[in-house]
């Protein structure tokens, strides 16, 4: 069995046994012969994109979350992605162009965005609601 998807099929079976059906009927669902899911687990039978797939809909979880899960990757290892190879300048996103920065750094800046925006807005509000009393205050001071 390839070590490189040993952690893959570990997941497959983590996910088999946490949905609590039986083989047989996640087989049916799946669209393989009885047996079939057993040697697919344990190596004997390759996993095939449409396996993956196939369990995903069963347990309607995006495909993705297999191979992120499931395929251990070095942090180091990858400098593009594959949407920078292969997507169309006019189709890609407008932050696109940013490959090498920090996805830390685009969260961090997003969060910090929108926590700017609501503190902003609260801190108008509290300001007109201040300006408000203190005029209000001044307009009963002001009639003895």
């Amino acid at each position: 069995m390839s070590e490189d998807l040993r952690q893959l099929r570990a997941v497959m079976r983590q996910a088999i046994s946490a949905c609590r059906m039986s083989s047989r009927n996640i087989e049916t669902a799946m669209g393989l012969g009885h047996g079939a899911l057993e040697r697919i687990l344990d190596g004997r039978n390759d996993i095939r994109v449409r396996h993956i797939l196939g369990l995903a809909r069963l347990l309607k979880v995006p495909p993705q979350d297999f191979l992120e899960l499931g395929v251990l990757q070095p942090e180091a290892g990858t400098k593009y992605r594959l949407k920078d190879w292969i997507m169309p300048r006019e189709m890609a996103p407008p932050d696109a162009a940013k490959t090498t920065a920090d996805p830390g750094e685009d969260v961090a800046k997003l969060v910090r965005e929108a926590v700017q925006q609501t503190l902003g807005a609260e801190l108008k509000e509290a300001v007109r609601e201040a300006v408000r009393k203190e005029l209000d205050g001044k307009g009963s001071k002001a009639k003895p």
